[in-house]
């Protein structure tokens, strides 16, 4: 009788197994971006008010509130792209 074919890992032979692999960082960097996503979108909401000099005061740290999470979304992508690529 043949052996049994083995896949070579299991979660019974090593638990911390999907911490190692891609998946793990790829749900990692899809979270990152969906809370960097809902952030900015919370922050623009929290921005819109109804009274006149309040959006006047509100706007330059709305407009510099976006900037900084742009920049940061994106040195961020290119952090993982240069992780990814070096690894």
């Amino acid at each position: 009788m043949p052996p049994k074919a083995e896949f070579g890992w299991s979660i019974k032979n090593d638990p911390y197994l999907f911490f190692k692999g891609e998946m793990f960082m790829a749900i990692a960097v899809i979270l990152i971006i969906v809370l960097a996503i809902l952030a900015l979108v919370g922050t623009i909401l929290a921005a819109k008010d109804t009274d006149a000099n309040y959006s006047k005061k509100t706007k330059g740290n709305v407009t510099r509130l976006t900037a900084i999470y742009a920049v940061v979304i994106l040195l961020s992508m290119l952090v993982v792209g240069l992780y990814i690529a070096y690894r």
